[in-house]
């Protein structure tokens, strides 16, 4: 294929674009349409306003002249910099001012044509040369055709061979011209950031409403498939999901054991007409704490429970009036942690483990090593202080130790014990 050298020229454009998203549209257009990828140089924020007279301005450059952070990068081989001086103003014109009235504007095509263009096309490089077109951004065609074949499964290196070989389809002998234009056929790498971009976000946003809906989508099949509610979305205020599922083999257990609880008289009944074969073994459970039998061992086990708290509640208020120094403080703190449990699970939990780890034991043991070790201790204790840095170590001289207790101070050892212990 043979090149024909770019045209060289300045002009002047007038357009009918009246406003901003307008502009960036034919800017779009112009980059398909002559193979030329402009960049941003100059914005000008001030323009919109009500009382200015451009509606959008904005100044382009060549993307073949970049603004380099070193002398020696654009001498890289990979760079792109030749310095073009290529480049494009555009002004979107206000046709009328903000009381509504027409700009007294001396321009003849105002009107009609508000957008100005000034174009300076003088390349220094070739436009269709494989370097140049190696450098174009990718279209947004391309791109949504990525996205689709992500979104279908594929992985970047079989969704570029898929869009290689619609290339190679649609142009033919031509293909080998096309696959250097990075716009159609992008590269490797690209294909792999759009991938991580579109699925590995590097901070994951909360699920939002467009996430349930997807998701409600995934569980309506599911449940129209045995025509009945057996799964449910929720989300929670801390931004958390909860999907519930209820598979329709207990769904249809719980709805028999609802009936059963409304209607205890069709209990019997309802077991004659039942086949235990067809059923799982949570229904030979069910039968069983329906058996007579069962119901009078466990009335008599509730009856033996209500005698047995009487009498240990009843021990306890003796041992309280009888002996209040040691009673006392024990059962004012059993009484408080029972009533800060709300739970019945957490008091289910409690009385199963009240007593299995008791800590007499470790109580009375501390308290025979202490009264072991107080016996060997000499009249006099050798206290040696922390030693600091670039300073002797200094003993310390502490008071000395008495042995035998006044008896006015003295307790009993069963006192000890329990102070230790509670």
């Amino acid at each position: 294929m043979k090149e024909t050298p770019s045209p060289k020229f300045e002009a002047t454009i007038r357009l009918k674009l009246k406003t901003k998203a307008e502009a960036k549209l034919w800017i779009k257009d112009m980059e398909q349409t002559s193979a030329v990828t402009w960049r941003v140089d100059k914005t000008y924020p001030v323009c919109g306003g009500k009382k200015t007279q451009n509606i959008y301005r904005i100044d382009l450059r060549c993307q073949h002249r970049t603004y380099a952070r070193s002398s020696t990068a654009p001498k890289k081989p990979s760079s792109k910099n030749t310095s073009c001086p290529a480049k494009m103003f555009l002004v979107v014109k206000r046709t009328h001012m903000a009381s509504g009235k027409i700009s007294q504007s001396t321009d003849e095509f105002l009107q009609e044509f508000p957008t100005r263009v000034y174009l300076d096309f003088r390349h220094n490089h070739h436009l269709l040369s494989p370097e140049c077109l190696a450098k174009r951004d990718v279209s947004e065609e391309t791109i949504r055709k990525l996205t689709n074949l992500y979104i279908a499964g594929h992985t970047p290196l079989s969704a570029l061979e898929e869009i290689k070989r619609d290339l190679q389809a649609d142009y033919g002998d031509q293909f080998v011209f096309i696959s250097a234009d990075r716009s159609k056929c992008p590269d490797k790498q690209f294909c792999y950031r759009l991938y991580y971009k579109l699925f590995y976000p590097k901070y994951p946003k909360s699920p939002g409403k467009k996430k349930l809906l997807e998701l409600e989508k995934y569980l309506k099949p599911y449940c129209e498939k045995y025509e009945s509610h057996c799964a449910s979305i929720e989300q929670t205020e801390d931004d958390n999901i909860i999907i519930a599922i209820c598979t329709p083999q207990n769904q249809k257990i719980q709805n028999e054991n609802n009936i059963e609880s409304e209607n205890p008289s069709l209990l019997h009944s309802v077991h004659q007409q039942l086949s235990t074969e067809s059923y799982p073994p949570p229904l030979h459970f069910l039968e069983q704490f329906h058996n007579p039998d069962t119901d009078e061992v466990q009335s008599e086990t509730v009856s033996r429970c209500q005698k047995g708290l009487r009498a240990v509640f009843d021990s306890l208020i003796s041992k309280v009036e009888s002996n209040p120094g040691h009673f006392l403080r024990p059962v004012e703190e059993f009484i408080r942690t029972y009533q800060g449990i709300k739970k019945d699970q957490d008091l289910m939990t409690a009385l199963e483990g009240f007593g299995q780890h008791s800590g007499i034991i470790t109580a009375v043991s501390r308290t025979m090593k202490r009264k072991h070790s107080q016996e060997k201790l000499d009249k006099t204790a050798i206290i040696c202080a922390k030693r600091r840095k670039g300073s002797r170590r200094q003993l310390i001289t502490a008071r000395p130790f008495s042995q035998h207790q006044s008896p006015a101070n003295s307790q009993p050892l069963a006192s000890v014990i329990l102070r230790d212990y509670f």
